[in-house]
């Protein structure tokens, strides 16, 4: 299973000491395709959370209750659970660049139809439509930056693409934020300026990003279904991916709660001062998540994934309890550094664990693999939320705090306790 000399992949840029260069010169020496991934990423899930933003607020929709709100939510992130390892699976066998260019058409065209209509049926069918874009771009992209990718810069690279996603959940759900604040009126050009913002990003990535994969199959072969769906089921069954698969699930639960309890935090704010004190603790408490992804995601190449995983796995929880601490005392300028320490380490779980897969992966199956830990990331997403809301129900807020440790707890855990055949398969570029 060695991912060092792939048959199917085009990487001829990979750099066996690329640990050794500074961001500076790694972002400079950065092949276009592996760039416009980030681009792609970022304006994607800016795309759908500043949508959400404005689909949320009250001038532009009003909601009798919360299954209203869930029935525009929800669909995207199930389509994009459902469709994403199979769009994973079939850039193997047909090549990354057509999925890519067409999941930022496809999100557009989502964004576009938003400004049209306010029936929440139609609404949820866009955001169906929304999460498969969703999928080919994470399936295709994810496989663009782990294609151009070598031991030696793993992390680093899939630290930026963590990075991005983030940026584009911020960018996204601020720019909607303050947009829906000071001009309500509006919306409906909102929509269509960011479906423009979609159009010009694909053309750009049609002619910038190039195909990292030599295609092994036709769309028009007979047998191209049957292919795609032995690859996803393959990859389920790597003996590997199982093994990580308990130690996934529940930080990812942990990150599906984080992001959940922020989100009702920052849900029906108004710029008042209370507020406001409240926004930028949230603000530089996610920035120094995303520097977390960016320094601990390099650091991984040369220390090792294991330790950055069991970092992100305990910093998780200890940023929920220090955000739980903050929001039942208003004490956000107090905890606001605990809440950036632990932020920053919460920043080293994706990148270590998006690396390792990349690390274990069979050489024609990296699209594959990358749907399937999508699907747990997503399978997270929801779970998570879901255990913490019944938690909550049960026991108030430290019975929260409770499941979220157990949570944590779980994966370092399985994570001491992995084989030492899958601890060799850890390929890390280190220097003696």
């Amino acid at each position: 299973m060695s991912t060092d000399s792939p048959d199917h992949t085009i990487q001829s840029n990979l750099d066996p000491k690329a640990h050794k260069k500074g961001y500076r010169e790694h972002l400079r020496t950065m092949p276009s395709s592996l760039l416009y991934s980030y681009l792609a990423i970022f304006f994607m899930r800016s795309g759908f959370y500043f949508s959400l933003r404005i689909l949320f607020n009250d001038a532009f929709i009003h909601y009798e209750n919360s299954f209203d709100k869930n029935l525009v939510y929800m669909p995207y992130p199930l389509l994009e659970l459902l469709t994403i390892s199979f769009f994973g699976a079939a850039s193997d066998r047909l090549g990354r660049r057509g999925f890519f260019v067409s999941s930022l058409l496809v999100s557009g065209t989502s964004v576009f139809l938003y400004s049209f209509t306010k029936d929440l049926y139609v609404l949820a069918a866009i955001s169906a439509l929304f999460g498969i874009g969703a999928a080919m771009n994470v399936a295709s992209s994810l496989a663009i930056v782990a294609d151009l990718s070598s031991p030696a810069d793993r992390g680093k690279n899939m630290g930026l693409y963590d990075a991005a996603a983030l940026g584009g959940l911020g960018v996204g759900f601020g720019a909607g934020f303050l947009l829906m604040e000071a001009f309500p009126e509006h919306a409906v050009w909102y929509f269509r300026v960011a479906a423009l913002l979609f159009l010009l990003t694909a053309v750009l990535t049609y002619f910038k990003v190039q195909e990292t994969r030599k295609v092994t199959a036709k769309p028009s072969d007979k047998s191209i279904g049957r292919q795609i769906i032995s690859d996803v089921m393959e990859t389920a069954k790597n003996r590997f991916i199982r093994v990580l698969l308990p130690i996934w699930v529940p930080v990812i639960c942990l990150y599906g709660i984080v992001l959940t309890f922020a989100e009702d935090l920052a849900h029906g704010l108004e710029l008042t001062g209370d507020a406001f004190k409240m926004i930028v603790v949230l603000g530089l408490a996610f920035i120094a998540i995303f520097i977390g992804f960016v320094y601990l995601g390099n650091l991984s190449d040369t220390k090792g994934r294991k330790p950055f995983l069991l970092i992100g796995m305990v910093s998780f929880a200890c940023f929920f309890t220090a955000l739980l601490i903050a929001a039942e005392t208003d004490s956000w300028l107090l905890m606001l550094p605990l809440l950036m320490l632990f932020g920053l380490g919460c920043g080293s779980f994706p990148p270590a664990a998006l690396a390792l897969l990349a690390d274990i992966s069979d050489n024609d199956k990296v699209g594959s693999s990358m749907g399937t830990y999508s699907v747990v990331y997503g399978i997270g997403l929801i779970i998570g939320p879901l255990l913490g809301a019944v938690a909550l129900e049960m026991a108030g807020m430290w019975g929260m705090v409770t499941l979220v440790w157990a949570l944590g707890l779980v994966s370092v855990y399985g994570t001491l306790k992995l084989p030492e055949e899958l601890n060799l398969k850890m390929k890390v570029a280190v220097e003696s």
